[in-house]
């Protein structure tokens, strides 16, 4: 009989208080989970937008992992070239300094044979201002031997003219 009751309400659109209350609590129930379900939605909207963010930025941040990988991959490349180029300057530099051994060492010898040269030379100088000397004094003394030499003729002449004059004559 009840459930004839019920259904004769449930006709004319009414239900018992007690169905009416649970249907109530049920609703009130259904209201604080969407509620719920509405802040979490919101609270997922958030953290989607945020995950947008980081993904983003995770982005940006290989972009710049890459860039930095590339410019230390030139880095390298251009320490490479530059420790070549090193090498290559440390190389003239060892040649250079052998050949500045090598120059220093003939420019020594040219300077000992420069002044062996000299000593050889101031050496011949005096001995030529000896000899020159010498033959000074050797010409002075033909000088005087010729100057005597022309007294004498001299004085052998006058003493022979006269003879010899007379042993022209009969002749």
């Amino acid at each position: 009989m009840k459930h004839l009751v019920v259904r004769l309400l449930k006709a004319i659109g009414l239900v018992p208080a007690g169905r009416h209350a649970t249907l109530v609590q049920q609703l009130r129930s259904s209201e604080q989970r969407v509620k719920k379900l509405a802040g979490e939605i919101e609270s997922l909207r958030r953290l989607e937008s945020r995950n947008t963010q980081l993904s983003t930025l995770v982005d940006e941040a290989r972009d710049q992992a890459r860039e930095w990988k590339r410019q230390v991959e030139d880095g390298e490349k251009r320490v490479q070239g530059l420790e070549v180029e090193l090498r290559r300057h440390l190389q003239r530099i060892e040649k250079l300094e052998t050949q500045i051994e090598r120059t220093a060492a003939a420019y020594e010898r040219r300077v000992k044979d420069l002044d062996e040269w000299q000593k050889r030379l101031r050496e011949a100088e005096s001995e030529l201002t000896v000899a020159r000397e010498h033959l000074m004094t050797i010409e002075v003394k033909l000088d005087i031997l010729e100057g005597a030499a022309n007294v004498l003729d001299g004085r052998t002449r006058t003493v022979l003219a006269p003879h010899a004059a007379q042993a022209g004559a009969p002749r």
